[in-house]
């Protein structure tokens, strides 16, 4: 039976909605296109798009929120038993879980109040989940009558401003489910780690006004920082050197990354924003300094044609991968499933997007473990 899917990922001036089906029985993604949302438009023009979707199907709903509208952290909580030659139980193990929710609420807690800019009231605990359990570094199996001494468990946390997840389920129809919400960047830092089988990285994205920052280190991952480098500052220097339109300026830059446009010109316009990408590198050495980590994770696919004909570009460090779309599906992550990728024409799906899914189909159905995190997950909300 095929499943439907719309992927929404929320940038800084628009909602994009990614869609695609997927049929597990021939293993296939099928991408069916795209289409976004301006933010200045409001809840109304999305509802409207989102109302048609797959009609009159039922479709599933994965959310990509902004660094400024969800804090999402992946991490690990170990502990050590008193009596590692008893049998873990089920109900030692809602204990243990319990544990590790608390811990986890409270860390994220913070930090989210910290990375969102807001207090308590405007906070939602959107989802907890737990991934997996380890007992001295095994799979803990219901029933199985073993014991340990070291029990780590890991989980899945992401808070999300109110405002945004009640905007978010409004802008649904009633035949829509949303079923995984998570800051985008941080879920697509995980599948990275998860894919390429990464250790300590800072994972980046250029967006327009911004770059986002995601540190995974030590199995624990959350969004970093950002500093003001984006590509409207490309755009601008390109508009006031040719004297050009925004929009035309938009344009030339992305012939400028999809090599779209004869060597010569290419060049020159790589000398244009020279500067602009020098101020990139900066930024990203200067974040990679501070939190002391050597791989840094670029997923910028503008900056493919640079990459020819630009050499401060080409003599960057050999850590630093320049992650375009197609590199990325290539070089570093599989379909997830060992599902195939289809593009009926020119069709695709974005990398966010195929991160998003894939972090949504690789969460593990324990239904045990995840019971003890939602009512664990309760008893705070009531708190």
């Amino acid at each position: 039976m095929k499943e439907y899917f719309a992927v929404l990922t929320s940038r800084a001036a628009e909602i994009i909605c990614e869609t695609f089906v997927v049929d597990p029985q021939r293993k296939i993604i099928s991408c069916l296109g795209e289409f976004s949302v301006s933010k200045d438009d409001g809840l109304r023009a999305l509802r409207g798009r989102m109302a048609f979707l797959f009609y009159p199907r039922r479709y599933s709903v994965l959310i990509g929120a902004g660094s400024k509208e969800a804090m999402t952290m992946y991490g690990e909580v170990p502990m050590l038993r008193d009596n590692p030659k008893v049998a873990l139980e089920d109900g030692e193990l809602d204990n243990c879980v319990s544990k590790a929710v608390w811990q986890a609420f409270e860390e994220g807690k913070a930090r989210a109040i910290r990375q969102l800019s807001v207090g308590d009231i405007d906070l939602l605990l959107r989802d907890v989940r737990i991934t997996s359990v380890l007992v001295d570094g095994k799979p803990w199996v219901s029933g199985e009558g073993k014991g340990g001494r070291k029990v780590i468990v890991s989980f899945l946390l992401t808070f999300i401003l109110r405002p945004f997840e009640r905007d978010c389920v409004n802008a649904l129809p009633r035949r829509a489910a949303m079923h995984f919400a998570a800051e985008t960047m941080s879920a697509a830092a995980h599948f990275l780690s998860r894919e390429a089988g990464e250790g300590n990285f800072l994972f980046a994205a250029p967006f327009e006004d911004r770059t986002d920052l995601v540190l995974a280190m030590n199995k624990h991952i959350a969004h970093y920082d950002s500093f003001a480098w984006g590509w409207g500052y490309c755009v601008r220097v390109l508009a006031q050197s040719y004297k050009l339109s925004s929009s035309v300026a938009q344009g030339i830059l992305a012939r400028l990354g999809a090599m779209n446009a004869s060597p010569r010109v290419l060049r020159r316009l790589a000398r244009d924003v020279e500067g602009e990408l020098q101020t990139l590198l900066r930024g990203l050495d200067h974040a990679a300094d501070r939190a002391r980590v050597r791989s840094i994770l670029l997923y910028a696919p503008r900056l493919c044609g640079f990459q020819k004909f630009s050499k401060m570009v080409a003599c960057i460090d050999k850590n630093t991968l320049f992650a375009g779309l197609d590199i990325v599906e290539r070089d570093v992550t599989r379909a997830p499933r060992s599902l195939e990728i289809t593009r009926p024409g020119e069709k695709k799906i974005s990398f966010f997007g195929l991160a998003l899914y894939a972090e949504y189909q690789s969460i593990p159905a324990h239904p045990l473990m995840n019971r003890f995190a939602r009512r664990r997950m309760r008893w705070l909300l009531a708190g």
